[in-house]
C-alpha cells in the first residue's frame, strides 16, 4: 500500500525525533560514563531499537561524532536563514550575528561534559564538521560584513575569532555574562553590548 504525502511527513518527522532523541542519549551517556558506552545502552536511553540507531548510525564513532556534526547542522542552518520579510537592515547584521553566537554558547555549553569526556576541539575534530563549516562560514561571514556596513561590528574583529571564543563557553551559569564580554569585544562603541543580549534573552524566553 502507498503512503501518502501526510502519512511520508509524519516518518520523516518520527525519525528526525528518533536521530536527535539518540544525539542527546550519546552525549548524555558520554558525559557520565565516557566513550565506554555500549551501543545497547544509548538505544535504551533513546528509546528506541538497536536496529533503529543502526539506519541513522553506522557505529560507534558515527554516533559519537553525531553530536558535533548536529550542532555544526544547527548552525549551518542558522547562518542561511533567510531574514524575515520587512527586517530592519541591523536585525541581518549584528543581531543576527550575536543570535549565532548565542545558539553556539547554548550548545556547547549543553555539550560541555561529553564535549570534556572525549578530549574534543569545538568545531575541529570530527571529519563530518569540515563540510558543515565550509557551509556556515561564508554564510556567517556575509552576515558580519552587514554588521559592520551599518557600523555596528568593529572591522578589526573577525568572525572565525568569535565562533572560537564562543566554543570556549561552557559553563552554563556564566554563559551571559560572558556572551555580554565577547559582544563587547567586537562591537563598536556605538553599541550597548548589554542591551543586545538582555534583547536576546526576553526573546529566548
Amino acid at each position: 500500500m502507498a503512503l501518502h504525502t501526510r502519512d511520508v511527513d509524519v516518518v520523516r518527522i518520527d525519525a528526525q525525533q528518533n536521530r536527535v532523541a539518540i544525539i542527546k542519549a550519546v552525549r548524555d551517556l558520554v558525559a557520565v560514563k565516557g566513550d565506554g558506552v555500549s551501543i545497547r545502552e544509548i538505544a535504551q536511553a533513546a528509546g528506541v531499537g538497536t536496529a533503529t540507531l543502526y539506519r541513522h548510525f553506522e557505529g560507534k564513532k558515527d554516533l559519537l561524532d553525531g553530536v558535533s556534526v548536529y550542532r555544526w547542522t544547527q548552525m549551518r542552518q542558522a547562518a542561511q536563514t533567510s531574514p524575515q520579510q520587512g527586517a530592519e537592515p541591523t536585525a541581518q547584521g549584528l543581531r543576527r550575528v550575536v543570535g549565532i553566537i548565542d545558539m553556539y554558547t547554548r550548545m556547547t555549553t549543553a555539550d560541555a561534559e561529553f564535549i570534556h569526556a572525549l578530549g574534543l576541539r569545538v568545531g575541529h575534530d570530527p571529519s563530518g564538521i569540515g563540510p558543515l563549516r565550509d557551509a556556515f562560514d561564508p554564510s556567517f561571514a556575509e552576515l558580519w560584513a552587514l554588521g559592520q556596513e551599518h557600523g555596528e561590528i568593529r572591522r578589526t574583529a573577525h568572525p572565525n575569532d568569535a565562533i572560537e571564543m564562543a566554543g570556549a563557553i561552557r559553563e552554563s551559569n556564566r554563559r551571559l555574562q560572558m556572551l555580554t564580554l565577547l559582544v563587547a569585544g567586537i562591537a563598536t562603541p556605538q553599541v550597548d553590548p548589554e542591551q543586545i543580549v538582555r534583547e536576546l534573552y526576553l526573546r529566548r524566553n
